[in-house]
């Protein structure tokens, strides 16, 4: 249902388009061309379907030794409650099980109740806090913490 491609520096812009409409504070196309550039990254978007290449959302990952770490990952608003960070997710859980990854951490805010069900349900487990990670100015007007999140991916 939701096609997943690979995204690469060209798409820095829509990918930016895209983090600004999820997030308070969006990162720029430039940022998201030195990531891109960046070998250890890696970019999944998937797209709307019926709308050409217009991205529903997208993945970015790191990836260093037998450890990976998902960086962002967003669905456009109208987007979302439709299964597309899901089928993110699957698409990266693959692709590290077959790269022999380990591990995948990520850092979600604690009142973030739908991603939390989401990563639940794929089996993740709390391992840290990080009190006031995400500030004031990021959105909200209140301090969050971050639950620093991990999924053993190794068969």
């Amino acid at each position: 249902m939701w096609p997943v491609t690979e995204a690469g520096v060209r798409n820095a812009a829509a990918l930016a388009e895209l983090h600004g409409a999820c997030f308070a504070t969006g990162w720029s196309a430039e940022d998201f061309e030195r990531l891109l550039a960046n070998r250890s990254m890696t970019c999944l978007t998937a797209t709307a379907p019926g709308s050409g290449k217009m991205p529903a959302g997208f993945i970015l990952i790191s990836r260093a030794a037998d450890e990976a770490e998902v960086i962002t990952l967003c669905t456009h608003p109208r987007f979302r409650r439709q299964g597309v960070a899901e089928t993110l997710m699957a698409h990266v859980i693959a692709l590290l099980q077959a790269a022999g990854t380990q591990t995948l951490f990520l850092e979600v805010a604690d009142d973030n109740t739908a991603a939390l069900g989401l990563y639940r349900s794929l089996g993740f487990v709390e391992v840290g806090r990080r009190p006031g990670y995400y500030n004031a100015r990021s959105g909200g007007g209140k301090e969050r913490q971050a639950l620093v999140l991990r999924l053993e991916i190794s068969q």
